[in-house]
């Protein structure tokens, strides 16, 4: 946004749109920034993470009662 064209935005209308033009490029949640993210690496550390939090469910002290589901998705992610 230009100055004059700053100038004849209300203050609060210019902080509102400072911090919406702030968001869009940090807040995960919007389009912009998850298009601007590279998949292929983000998803195989995801699926890291999620490999690692399943076997820690299957090592638990809980381990034997969600021993068939941590079974199947670990045999689907591997």
């Amino acid at each position: 946004m230009s100055r004059k064209a700053a100038a004849s935005v209300p203050k609060t209308k210019r902080n509102v749109q400072k911090v919406f033009e702030q968001r869009a490029v940090s807040d995960p949640s919007l389009t912009s920034h998850i298009r601007s993210q590279h998949f292929e690496t983000d998803f195989g550390a995801l699926q890291d993470r999620i490999q690692g939090a399943v076997q820690r469910e299957r090592n638990s002290r809980h381990g034997r009662r969600h021993a068939p589901e941590v079974d199947r998705r670990l045999r689907a992610t591997a």
